[in-house]
């Protein structure tokens, strides 16, 4: 069945599973940051807890979404950091005064989405340019018209 003859439903539902594929990695991206060495303590959030391994983790997040799904690079970046307003909606809820600074968290949260909307990006075009010829541009170079385009 090809692109076109796919139902709504079936669109739908491929987006909703790329979305939840792109929030569970952008969470396992986030976790990252909270491995320290024995006797570190523990970030209070997962802001406090980045590092290169984790922003590199959600590039990565971003690469294998854009190679593997039909979402748009920025979807598919904001889908990666889906889930981080509902840790500031839980410890805002369990104390009101841990979280002052909310809005400039979700402003980094964003930040970290575009991260991995450019990873996205760069898997697509990678994919593009790594697909092979399409039927129309092999015929013209076996008549040896030139490309048509």
């Amino acid at each position: 069945m090809a692109d076109d003859e796919v139902t709504p439903a079936v669109r739908w539902a491929r987006t909703a599973a790329e979305v939840a594929l792109g929030a569970a990695l952008g969470l396992g991206a986030l976790a990252l940051g909270a491995l320290r060495p024995a006797g570190t303590p523990a970030p209070k959030s997962a802001m406090d807890g980045l590092s290169l391994l984790s922003l590199g983790a959600v590039f990565a997040a971003g690469l294998l979404l854009g190679v593997v799904g039909s979402l748009r690079p920025v979807v598919a970046g904001l889908s990666t950091m889906a889930l981080a307003p509902i840790g500031i909606v839980r410890d805002v809820v369990a104390d009101p005064t841990s979280h002052n600074l909310w809005p400039f968290e979700l402003v980094g949260y964003g930040a970290l989405a575009m991260l991995a909307a450019g990873g996205a990006f760069v898997a697509r075009r990678l994919r593009a340019l790594m697909a092979p010829p399409s039927a129309d541009a092999a015929a013209d170079e076996a008549d040896g018209d030139p490309p048509s385009g």
